[in-house]
């Protein structure tokens, strides 16, 4: 069997594997008889292992790890680290048929049969399908909701969301600065409901930094509320797949709302383009200068949503 070999960006964020799905999934749809092995340097396996679509995790602590994970049946070659000279290093010796990655301005630039310009003001989902683009013809956008629709396909029936909820992500793993705040995001719910919303139900998607929001939902319970706590990304797919709205702070699983195609409202400290797909759907806000995250009024998010509803 041929192997397609991926060395992602290893980076211990959530968020920062999450957006390579998309380009992962594409290409185990291309070549479905491959088999698709994920390459890192940090302990990655449980998120890339959950994937459906990714047949095996190689740890590689090394380059030479990393060499030998390649291994002699590569057919096809993806560097997703944007300035990994290593990797094109990498490429150079074990000489796959196809080879994908950045280009740099660097030595090793030469090495890729197919490449595109590094690019860091590109949402990362994005931009690793337009890696993709150079070599076959794909729609992003697409691709990127047909990952997430897959993921959502592992969850058995009997566990499936009821579709056309409102998500709500009020999580922000690196501090309190991502955070929109609880209150904030509780408020919105109740000014949504005489625009549409009475009635529906609210998910709110809690991760392990999240105690504090927790508790307060399970102090005051709200009918037609769900919670979940650090939802397996299956069930997590699921939720965005069918939601009728998404609203996340800057989050590891605001990616798959994003990826979704979902209407999404995405609330940052400041403008990130590398974590946000500017696409039909999706609106990026952001607190006036000088100000947190916090201090974003409600009625300004509640005017995004009433605009994707």
């Amino acid at each position: 069997m041929r192997d397609i070999v991926v060395l992602v960006r290893s980076r211990p964020f959530f968020g920062a594997q999450l957006v390579m799905f998309p380009a992962l999934h594409q290409l185990k749809q291309w070549l479905p008889d491959h088999r698709l092995r994920v390459v890192a340097r940090d302990p990655l396996g449980p998120v890339f292992e959950a994937l459906p679509w990714v047949d095996e995790f190689r740890l590689a602590r090394s380059a030479f790890d990393e060499w030998r994970a390649i291994g002699p049946d590569c057919a096809v070659l993806l560097a997703l680290h944007p300035s990994s000279e290593r990797h094109g290093a990498l490429a150079a010796l074990r000489l796959p048929p196809i080879r994908l990655g950045y280009r740099n301005g660097r030595l090793t630039d030469r090495v890729w049969t197919h490449a595109i310009a590094a690019d860091t003001t590109t949402y990362r989902a994005l931009h690793g399908l337009e890696l993709l683009a150079a070599w076959r013809p794909l729609d992003p956008l697409a691709s990127a909701a047909a990952s997430v629709r897959a993921l959502a396909a592992a969850l058995p029936a009997p566990e499936q969301p009821e579709p056309g909820g409102i998500v709500l992500m009020p999580g922000g793993g690196a501090g309190e600065f991502k955070k929109w705040g609880l209150e904030n995001f509780l408020a919105l719910v109740a000014q949504l409901e005489p625009h549409g919303a009475a009635g529906q139900l609210v998910h709110v998607v809690l991760g392990p930094a999240e105690a504090a929001e927790a508790a307060a939902l399970a102090a005051t319970p709200r009918p037609g509320l769900r919670v979940w706590r650090q939802p397996s990304l299956a069930r997590l797919a699921a939720l965005v797949v069918g939601a009728r709205l998404v609203v996340a702070n800057d989050c590891g699983p605001s990616h798959l709302g994003q990826c979704s195609g979902a209407p999404f409202v995405g609330l940052f400290d400041e403008t990130k383009p590398e974590w946000f797909w500017s696409r039909p759907g999706a609106r990026c806000l952001t607190p006036p200068p000088g100000t947190a995250l916090r201090d974003l009024p409600v009625a300004t998010v509640l005017a995004a949503c009433r605009e994707l509803l």
